[in-house]
């Protein structure tokens, strides 16, 4: 007989071992949440993400250049509250997206995942980023110019100039910034990157339980991922 944790872990299985576009990036982010929310309602919070998006939705005009309303669409989730707390990157539970619809903060790549499935809702182009220490998104810039990049814990577009202080400030490095850095993920490696995160909580904190749990996850995940790509050493 299927003990919980593989009942769980098959679950996980079903959500998002198949190919990105079948993937609800929502849906399973929400998974992510369930062992520590048993009675967690996923349709009650994918309908408040639908509420939210519609809302917003109508403050954006359908005219303006794709980058524009990408932009719009930060500013309004910051003024909805949406941040990052100095609390959240060593606590569990700004690693669950119930958590930081709630409570409206969390860690960036959480925050990122609010604004990719309500952008997706508004027919507003956004792509994750996997920066080095900070995740970030990116919108549809016009042609010939570079990429819009954003901060997800203010909204705030970022420069070159603030790119290599983040990458400071996030990993201690100092180095060039790569394209590859601030090139668009997929859900994979949004979710693995999740994983990856609440890993090394539960190994700063000792969690034994919850570290296998997400280690065997990761594993799942990792036969998904693009070559090359590791949810090793990814944080926030």
């Amino acid at each position: 007989m299927a003990s919980e944790s593989d009942l769980r872990l098959l679950l996980f299985s079903h959500v998002v071992c198949r190919p990105e576009s079948d993937i609800d990036l929502g849906q399973a982010a929400l998974v992510v949440a369930e062992p520590e929310y048993p009675e967690l309602d996923i349709a009650y919070y994918q309908a408040k993400l639908d509420e939210l998006a519609e809302r917003l939705g109508q403050q954006l005009d359908a005219s303006d250049p794709p980058g524009e309303r990408a932009t719009q669409l930060l500013e309004l989730l910051s003024e909805e509250g949406f941040s990052c707390e100095r609390g959240d990157y060593d606590d569990p539970q700004a690693s669950f997206l119930n958590f930081v619809i709630d409570e409206h903060h969390g860690l960036p790549i959480l925050l990122s995942v609010v604004s990719l499935e309500v952008a997706r809702r508004c027919s507003v182009p956004l792509w994750g980023v996997s920066f080095p220490g900070h995740f970030l998104l990116r919108g549809e810039s016009p042609q010939g110019r570079p990429p819009l990049l954003f901060d997800p814990t203010t909204g705030d577009v970022l420069s070159h100039s603030d790119l290599h202080a983040l990458m400071q400030r996030s990993t201690g490095k100092q180095r060039a910034i790569h394209k590859s850095d601030i090139e668009p993920v997929g859900k994979h490696t949004i979710l693995a990157r999740m994983l990856g995160n609440l890993r090394n909580i539960y190994l700063r904190h000792g969690d034994l339980a919850r570290l296998q749990l997400a280690a065997e996850r990761l594993r799942l995940l990792d036969t998904q991922l693009p070559s090359g790509r590791s949810s090793s050493g990814q944080l926030h």
